[in-house]
């Protein structure tokens, strides 16, 4: 069943992608080092469900919250200003 979960949300990316205009799958990795979640929380689906999507549009390091924030921000104007030109 946990398979079938997975699936399912690997395929609400690409349905969105091609349904819809400029669409984007972004992951955010944790840069923190060890999760504080406990085993069971790591566990949930909601941890897992995306492990084995590998088509991500761009990945960042969540190495410093305020760094990031810049880091999405400069992507989202570049993508803008590829969609707009």
């Amino acid at each position: 069943m946990k398979k079938q979960k997975i699936a399912y949300k690997t395929e609400e990316f690409e349905e969105m992608k091609e349904n819809y205009d400029n669409v984007y799958s972004l992951l955010v990795e944790n840069q923190f080092g060890q999760s504080k979640l406990t085993i069971a929380q790591q566990s949930h689906i909601t941890e897992t469900a995306l492990e084995n999507y590998n088509e991500f549009d761009y990945t960042f390091a969540n190495d410093d919250l305020n760094a990031l924030k810049n880091k999405v921000f400069k992507y989202l104007e570049e993508v803008e200003n590829e969609t707009t030109n």
